[in-house]
This record gives structure tokens, C-alpha cells and sequence, in this order.
């Protein structure tokens, strides 16, 4: 193998070693402060999101990507908000998209994820696994 080669393979290994590590020292955690419910009425589940409770709470936004390219921003933004009262928790989540008519309802099997989605997962234990 002569010179030049083999330099630009250590060229390439030392520019994807730093682009990892350039991905991974970018994530930085979230906090969302929520609030709770003492003297608003709770929303209403509508779909509407102009109930006086909502606005106790700041929308959660600015998330990255982690399919298909991780540490990315999305082409599309999501917030979300939760407040909650003595028996119920309440999430609103706002998807946008530049494109709402390409939207497409599928129904799946159980445990079939087809196109987009939200996820909401408690960990109820607080052992990260659960």
C-alpha cells in the first residue's frame, strides 16, 4: 500500500472518531418543569388546546432526532406540555408538518409501528428500565 493511501484511510478514522465524538458531547438533557392543576379547571379533552390550563405551563420543544440520523435537528418540530391535578395527568403534544395533507391514518398490528408517531413512557419505578 503506498503513502498516500494510508494517509487518507488515518484521515478518515481520525474524522469519524471525531465526528462520534462530536455527536455524543452534543446531547444534552431536558428538564421540563410542570405544574399543578390548584385552581384551573382541567382541560377539556377536545383536541382544543385554548383551555385556561394549558397556559400554566411553557410549551417543551427544541427536540433532536434519534431515527434516522441521531443528534440531528428534525425536519419537523414537536411541543408538548403536562400539567396535572389530584387523579389525572394531562399531555398535549403539537406536531407540525409542512405537509398535513400527506398525513396518512394506519392502522397496524399490535406492536406494528408504521409511519410517525408519539411516544409517552413512564418510568414509574425510576430505575430506567421500566
Amino acid at each position: 500500500m503506498n503513502y498516500s493511501i494510508k494517509a487518507l484511510f488515518l484521515f478518515l478514522f481520525i474524522f469519524q472518531t471525531i465526528e462520534a465524538q462530536n455527536k455524543t458531547e452534543s446531547i444534552s438533557k431536558k428538564i421540563y418543569t410542570t405544574h399543578f392543576l390548584s385552581e384551573q379547571a382541567p382541560p377539556v379533552i377536545d383536541g382544543k388546546l385554548d383551555d385556561a390550563g394549558w397556559n400554566i405551563v411553557e410549551w417543551g420543544d427544541d427536540f433532536v432526532e434519534w431515527r434516522p440520523d441521531e443528534n440531528t435537528p428534525p425536519t419537523e418540530q414537536t411541543k408538548f406540555k403536562i400539567v396535572y391535578d389530584k387523579k389525572n395527568l394531562y399531555i398535549a403534544i403539537r406536531a407540525y408538518d409542512k405537509n398535513p395533507d400527506s398525513i396518512v391514518n394506519r392502522l397496524s398490528r399490535r406492536d406494528g409501528f408504521v409511519g410517525d408517531r408519539a411516544t409517552i413512557i413512564f418510568d414509574s419505578y425510576h430505575d430506567k428500565r421500566t
